[in-house]
């Protein structure tokens, strides 16, 4: 054999053994991907779980199943949500009126909250900038300033507000088939019956290759090192999975239960821990706003609906029993009595530190709850799912990924719990002892120093992907009246004539575009009459 064939030969030889490594190669890394992933829970956790991953793991051979409780309660008095939402409508290429009108929705462009300060007085939080940032700038230094300087002539810091001027009409965001700044910038929310859109979301995700099974949960099965390995259901149907996602509400079937994932309450800060609801038929106006009502033991809610009117009422059991607190309600709102028959709703205030644990997340209930005060439910379950995304493992379940989605979820709880609490910590007028005791919990040290912060200058150092940014602490600080000690700097840096001129502008911007609005009841009714 002569040289030149050795040679042949041999370098085939070698790159047969390359092609195998290859290849062998190939299949370890195929054989470490996800493949099968288990909900475990409906509801609007486990649906919208569901139709997010579906969407964007369809490419990955990814087998999606979710397992439903046939016994899970449903209530559907409506809730409202944040400007987040209206990002995850847009991912998912839902036609936005399609899914408003299957879900009874309405705009909402903020909160409106009464008698928190005083009886008789309101103040807001909307949504989106306030007007329009000054170099950068929120235009809240700039309006306090006028107001340091003694300029009667400046409206509230609210009223710069497009969203505030369109609630205050009672309009809604976009004509009846333009779109207007509100709708480019995604600074609306909605209200809707959250069972409605569970089912809307579970009519999408079926579609999409989401098995679904209806049937309760008899057993789980884990594996020597702590993962978890199959579902058993009642019927004796055996699901098993790679990864798997709790939304079992406050029952945490397998983060808690299975897992020992502990939870940390908050019920000696947030005193609220229980909820009664009801609903009316729906009433024009429509109003693009969700009330909140400060009574004598929390708060009661009114959120319009396309078809009818939520009302409910969060306070704390140790202040006030559940006869007391529906015969409050009933009178604050003119309800019938006899509308109130479902019975309370206990709520589990607090989160989970550790929301990942082995191979299972927990989103939705199950991972947390903070009282929905400011309408950060549906946020957190988003939230969860999209990190899971951004983080999203292989069997390999590296724990740098863990520790990241347990810290950033943890940390959102936190921040919303943090602006929860000055809520009740300003509203400085109200009596009773469920309002002392919640005006006199602790801060943690994170609030305190964004309030000293804020006393001293207006500045609110909070990162830009937080759920509630600075304008969101301006409004809601400044509606309570607590203002700081000096106007910041950076407010000096534009002449005071200019400033005059542009807060002049926006008041005129802004009244030109609600000028073209329609009322809100009269945009939803074309909506739902329409194919």
């Amino acid at each position: 054999m002569t040289r030149l064939i050795r040679a042949t030969l041999f370098i085939n030889y070698l790159l047969t053994l390359q092609h195998n490594k290859s290849e062998n190669m190939s299949g370890d890394k195929d054989s470490l991907a996800v493949r099968r992933i288990v909900i475990v829970g409906g509801g609007t956790a486990g649906w919208m779980t569901a139709a997010y991953l579906a969407k964007f793991t369809h490419l990955s051979e990814c087998e999606i199943t979710l397992i439903e409780s046939p016994d899970q309660p449903t209530i559907g008095v409506g809730e409202a949500s944040i400007p987040s939402l209206v990002r995850f409508v847009r991912n998912l290429g839902f036609d936005e009126v399609e899914m408003m009108k299957y879900c009874h929705a309405t705009y909402k462009l903020g909160i409106r909250f009464d008698d928190w300060t005083g009886k008789g007085n309101s103040f807001w939080h909307p949504f989106g900038v306030c007007g329009s940032r000054i170099n950068h700038a929120d235009l809240f230094h700039f309006w306090y300033r006028e107001i340091f300087n003694g300029n009667d002539e400046i409206a509230n810091y609210a009223e710069y507000s497009l969203q505030v001027q369109l609630c205050e009409q009672n309009k809604a965001p976009r004509s009846f088939r333009d779109h207007s700044p509100i709708m480019e910038s995604g600074g609306y929310a909605y209200h809707l019956d959250s069972h409605r859109f569970a089912e809307y979301l579970k009519a999408k995700a079926i579609p999409m290759g989401v098995l679904h099974y209806l049937e309760n949960v008899s057993a789980v099965e884990r594996g020597s090192d702590g993962q978890l390995i199959s579902i058993r259901t009642e019927t004796n149907n055996i699901v098993s999975g790679d990864f798997f996602v709790d939304c079992t509400g406050f029952e945490s079937l397998l983060i808690e239960k299975e897992l020992g994932s502990i939870f940390e309450k908050w019920d000696d800060e947030l005193l609220c821990d229980r909820a009664i609801v009801c609903r009316t038929d729906a009433t024009a106006p429509l109003p693009p706003y969700t009330i909140s009502k400060s009574l004598s033991s929390g708060w009661a809610w009114r959120i319009p609906l396309s078809t009818n009117t939520g009302f409910g009422y969060v306070y704390s059991s140790e202040h006030l029993t559940d006869a007391e607190a529906k015969k409050e309600l009933a009178i604050e709102f003119d309800l019938n009595a006899d509308l109130l028959t479902q019975p309370p709703i206990e709520m589990k205030i607090g989160c989970r530190p550790k929301s990942w644990v082995h191979n299972c997340v927990a989103i939705g209930l199950s991972s947390g709850f903070t009282e929905p005060l400011e309408s950060s439910g549906i946020h957190m379950i988003q939230m969860a799912i999209e990190t899971l995304l951004d983080l999203f493992p292989d069997k390999t379940m590296n724990s740098s990924l863990q520790d990241s989605f347990n810290s950033r979820i943890y940390q959102s709880f936190m921040a919303i719990k943090d602006f929860l609490l000055i809520h009740y910590l300003f509203s400085a007028t109200q009596d009773g002892a469920f309002w002392e005791d919640a005006r006199n919990v602790a801060m943690s040290p994170r609030l305190n120093a964004i309030l000293e912060n804020y006393r001293e200058h207006g500045w609110i150092g909070v990162a830009g992907d937080e759920v509630f940014g600075e304008a969101s602490f301006h409004h809601l600080l400044s509606g309570c009246s607590v203002l700081p000690r000096r106007p910041h700097r950076l407010s000096e840096m534009v002449a005071r004539d200019e400033i005059i001129a542009i807060m002049d502008q926006i008041r005129g911007r802004n009244s030109e575009v609600v000028s073209k609005m329609p009322e809100q009841s009269l945009l939803i009714d074309f909506f739902m009459n329409s194919p």
